[in-house]
């Protein structure tokens, strides 16, 4: 059986965005035929197995070899493609774990449930967390749905990933981060100096990403800048007035993490310094004049030219001015996940925030903090008050008495 050539750059319906990582020499294996040396992303398409192979054999008697890839690419894009490289942990060291104890290709696809076990409870046990080995069999599930192989991970799959986990240690889970607050939004108020156009971009990203939720890498750049995936300054954007006074705005984003289609970044007037109105319309007024194909939050370094506001740039600036006025040095997720609870700890009803967030399950939930707090908010808004109870018990009195 003669090996087909590489299927990614037969039909490549839709590029793969993952950056091309250089693995440590722990999480890497030898190159052959079935395992070729590949971006991590693309593992997924191009690592065979027999199985595999005798799979495409036979679809290729149906159908021509770029219809076959192209259902392949297809299968690969049901995971977001920021998280492929996460989910190909699994691939890797399963990999790694079948060639140590020198297990036979044919019997690596299909897999029976038992091979799986061994697998999870010898080369995770004591050493990672629930949600990294989680990953490592999602990502082997979907190498597996890839090569159309049946998936055999059942109940035992799944009492296997618990008592590996059950005994690792907590050190083996990176720390919680801590969130920025309302008062890192106001250092940075009372710190930058607004009129300057680095500065206005800088806070109005800081603003944006607290108050909606959104992520930092959807607002800055760590590489070169993609229209197809970051909001430009030509993008879609609105502002307006609520039928209750308040101010809103939002902005297009053509690729998110959750939402490879693009989705709307919202925010809504808070009234208070840190608002994202008045931030925004800083930002759009003192980087004015700059060409629609540029980033969205580029700021100007003369009249005439300007610079796209990159991830590390933001981070080292605002970490500068917090050190300073003797807060702590933070990471980008912190807006976010503190965006979240400063809305809940406001009263704000779960499902609005939810929208805002564009949480699209009850994920965000893992990322809640500070329950004592929010629980009473809304566990007295719905508890009666006792004037109500006892007014319910004479009307539920008098009914009884009645029906006698």
């Amino acid at each position: 059986m003669s090996l087909p050539p590489l299927l990614l750059p037969l039909i490549p319906p839709v590029p793969l965005k993952c950056a091309c990582r250089h693995p440590k020499p722990e999480d890497s294996i030898k190159p052959s035929p079935l395992h070729p040396l590949v971006p991590v992303a693309e593992r997924f398409i191009h690592w065979l197995m027999p199985y595999g192979l005798d799979y495409m054999d036979h679809l290729s008697k149906y159908f021509p070899p770029s219809i076959v890839a192209h259902n392949c690419i297809v299968l690969c894009h049901c995971i977001m493609q920021n998280s492929l490289s996460n989910y190909m942990g699994g691939l890797l060291h399963f990999t790694q774990f079948c060639n140590d104890f020198l297990v036979p290709k044919t019997a690596r696809m299909p897999i029976t449930e038992a091979l799986l076990c061994i697998f999870n409870t010898s080369h995770g046990t004591g050493r990672i967390g629930q949600g990294t080995l989680t990953n490592w069999v999602t990502g082997l599930e979907l190498w597996y749905s890839i090569n159309c192989v049946p998936w055999l991970g059942k109940g035992h799959l799944n009492h296997a990933i618990k008592g590996a986990t059950s005994v690792t240690p907590s050190s083996s889970s990176c720390p919680l981060h801590l969130l920025v607050l309302i008062s890192h939004l106001q250092s940075l108020h009372a710190t930058l100096d607004l009129k300057n156009t680095f500065d206005a971009s800088v806070y109005a990203i800081a603003c944006i990403s607290f108050w909606s939720q959104c992520r930092l890498i959807e607002l800055c750049l760590d590489e070169l800048f993609d229209p197809f995936c970051r909001p430009s300054r030509g993008a879609h954007w609105k502002r307006g007035t609520a039928s209750n006074g308040l101010n809103y705005g939002a902005f297009f984003v053509p690729y998110t993490k959750t939402k490879p289609s693009g989705e709307w970044i919202y925010w809504t007037c808070s009234g208070c310094v840190c608002s994202v109105d008045k931030a925004f319309n800083t930002h759009i007024g003192i980087n004015s004049n700059i060409p629609p194909n540029t980033p969205f939050f580029a700021f100007k370094t003369s009249p005439m030219s300007w610079e796209p506001m990159h991830w590390s740039w933001f981070m080292e600036h605002r970490n500068e001015i917090w050190l300073a006025s003797g807060h702590a040095s933070l990471m980008g997720h912190s807006f976010c996940i503190r965006g979240t609870m400063h809305l809940l700890l406001l009263g704000m009803d779960l499902f609005i925030v939810m929208v805002q967030g564009h949480w699209k399950s009850d994920a965000f939930l893992t990322y809640w903090c500070h329950c004592e707090e929010i629980l009473p908010l809304f566990i007295r808004s719905a508890l009666p008050s006792p004037t109500l109870i006892l007014n319910m018990m004479c009307v539920f009195k008098c009914k009884l008495l009645n029906l006698q």
